[in-house]
């Protein structure tokens, strides 16, 4: 870490690993700072009830990465293949029903199977991640993905404050790439658009030194007595 870098990722989920993926890509020297000992976020593949189950716990909402993303990133030579569900609504009960929760399941992937024959079969193992766990363990109110819905107050060019959606900040060189941010979730479009702004402040900065002319003084020699 001796030495100064082009730019600082702090976070290495989702859209960190995107920001940096495009910033090291575009030639800047980037470091990316996480606290676990792995990086990935969502994405991480981990072994939570033994390693004959390998799950990632929001996996669910890993397929909203775009197929320009996935593409630009060459993500498909890393084993990368989604088939997206979108389970974002199941019903909700304070007393789960594991057996209403499987039969839910079962019903998207029979669902699933009419338009690919086949993909039952291909299913390993599969984890049920219902409304109430979702509250419970990882702290998602009435088990909502966006921790409540959005109002218009925040959403759009509002997102995720009044005046911030260009990802800049109040600090010089500090730019925000969440979840919270404009384009949203965990698609790492965020992280993908906080690089653009990033590159394109940095051509107007070169512009701009560029075009400033520099200013010589020249110091003039009092007169002889």
């Amino acid at each position: 870490m001796a030495g100064a870098r082009d730019a600082v990722i702090v976070g290495g989920g989702h859209n960190g690993l995107v920001a940096a993926a495009y910033l090291a890509r575009s030639g800047l020297d980037t470091l990316v700072c996480e606290r676990r000992d792995v990086v990935g976020g969502a994405a991480v593949s981990e072994h939570p009830f033994g390693l004959e189950y390998t799950v990632t716990s929001l996996s669910y909402v890993v397929s909203l990465l775009s197929p320009g993303l996935v593409r630009d990133l060459g993500l498909a030579s890393f084993g990368y293949h989604v088939y997206p569900q979108g389970p974002y609504f199941a019903p909700r009960a304070d007393h789960p029903d594991a057996n209403a929760l499987a039969a839910y399941a079962d019903r998207m992937i029979a669902r699933m199977e009419t338009v690919a024959p086949g993909f039952t079969n291909s299913v390993l193992h599969r984890q049920v991640i219902g409304p109430h766990q979702m509250q419970q363990e990882y702290g998602l109110i009435g088990g909502n993905i966006f921790h409540g819905e959005l109002s218009l107050g925040q959403m759009f060019h509002a997102r995720p404050a009044a005046g911030y959606a260009d990802f800049r900040t109040p600090v010089r060189g500090l730019y925000q790439a969440g979840s919270a941010t404009h384009g949203g979730g965990v698609t790492g479009t965020p992280g993908r658009n906080a690089v653009r702004q990033i590159l394109a402040d940095r051509r107007v900065a070169r512009w701009r030194q560029r075009a400033t002319p520099r200013l010589t003084t020249t110091a003039q020699a009092p007169p002889r007595s």
